[in-house]
């Protein structure tokens, strides 16, 4: 998908990611989000490398544990959907920082780490703006299996063009590959049902206007 496709994407939940230490446009973003949006963001300052990384000379540019750039993640929920392209230009940062949220639960999973137990453990203190009291709840609730598989195939059906691998990069992403695997029948017949039914209204409607 080219990038100028992706950013004629339009939600109601968009999210992104910002460097406001060391650039002057993400700071006045960051502070806009925060005051004009209905909005939540958390800052990754405590972020670590995993495993040593090397240039393509083999060279060792991070090694295991050390800190990563610090960094916001944020969400914005509007009333109304709005398109990538025009929500960056508003906020005056490049439109590659932004996409839509899949799902407003797996964002603050994915945020806090709380699927990934090698990686620092954020909490629901270290949020901040007016979606904090929905963070909060989300993560005071223990994740229900039903709710998690419902989350998957609601993403399916929201993202009908998404490919296979798409979709696992996703549940991988936000901690829902265990669903995947013990659903992957049930998954795999939904996807593949949707898909099939993108495929026909497509069809249908480039046939109206031939």
């Amino acid at each position: 998908m080219s990038s100028k496709k992706a950013n004629n994407k339009k939600s109601r939940w968009l999210c992104g990611i910002l460097y406001p230490e060391d650039n002057e446009s993400h700071k006045k973003a960051l502070s806009l989000i925060l005051t004009k949006y209905n909005s939540l963001a958390i800052n990754h300052d405590k972020d670590t490398y995993l495993f040593d990384v090397t240039d393509e000379n083999g060279d060792i540019v991070h090694h295991k544990g050390d800190l990563k750039k610090a960094h916001y993640h944020f969400v914005v929920h509007f009333e109304n959907a709005r398109y990538i392209s025009g929500f960056a230009k508003e906020l005056g940062i490049e439109e590659n920082v932004v996409q839509v949220c899949g799902s407003f639960k797996s964002t603050i999973i994915y945020c806090t780490h709380v699927d990934e137990p090698l990686k620092y453990q954020y909490q629901a203190s270290d949020f901040v703006g007016w979606l904090v009291p929905q963070a909060i709840k989300i993560l005071d609730k223990p994740q229900d299996p039903g709710d998690m598989l419902m989350d998957v195939l609601r993403f399916i059906q929201e993202h009908p063009s998404v490919s296979w691998f798409q979709l696992a990069e996703w549940c991988n992403t936000y901690g829902y590959y265990s669903t995947l695997m013990r659903n992957m029948s049930l998954i795999r017949e939904v996807y593949f049902e949707r898909r099939t039914a993108k495929y026909q209204h497509d069809y249908l409607e480039r046939s109206k206007k031939q």
